[in-house]
Parts: structure tokens; sequence; C-alpha cells
């Protein structure tokens, strides 16, 4: 899922109750730092990272959307981590 902006961020707040935690369509994986959606290669033009976060390293180059513990903010994390997941599709 691409979150551009703070509106689009609330979709998954209304549909998903309680800890869920799922990937985002985001990485840096091709530069340290620079994150990108995976899915169109464009910067992130919004964020909402949780305190410290992204942390960095090699190992955490994707991206949570953390449940109500840390109010739905994002969390770097390894790519290999158990997650769900969400589909984007295109509308009519």
């Amino acid at each position: 899922m691409i979150i551009g902006n703070c509106i689009s961020k609330l979709f998954p707040i209304y549909f998903f109750s309680g800890d869920i935690r799922f990937y985002l369509d985001a990485t840096d994986f091709q530069q340290e730092g620079y994150y990108y959606w995976e899915h169109t290669g464009k910067n992130l033009t919004y964020t909402n990272w949780h305190g410290n976060e992204p942390q960095g390293g090699k190992n955490q180059n994707c991206i949570w959307k953390f449940g109500v513990n840390i109010n739905y903010e994002w969390i770097d994390i390894s790519c290999f981590e158990p997650a769900a997941y969400m589909c984007e599709k295109e509308g009519n």
C-alpha cells in the first residue's frame, strides 16, 4: 500500500482493529536511508515514523505499519519478519 499523505494513512486504522502489523510497499534496499515506494520507484513524500525510527542498518530495509500500541506509526524492520500485507488495486 502506498501512503501519500496523512489522509490516506487513516484507511488502515479504520479497516483494521487491534494490534496488527503489516508491511508497506516502501524500502531502502537500493541505498541505505533512501526510502522509496517499491511499486513506483518514487520517493516517499509522507512518512509517519515512530520515535527514533528509522533505525537503519543493512538488515532493516522494509517498513511495518504497526498497530495501536504505537499509534499506527512506522518502523523499519527486516523484510523477512512475519507480518500481514495489504494489496492495492487500481480503480476503474
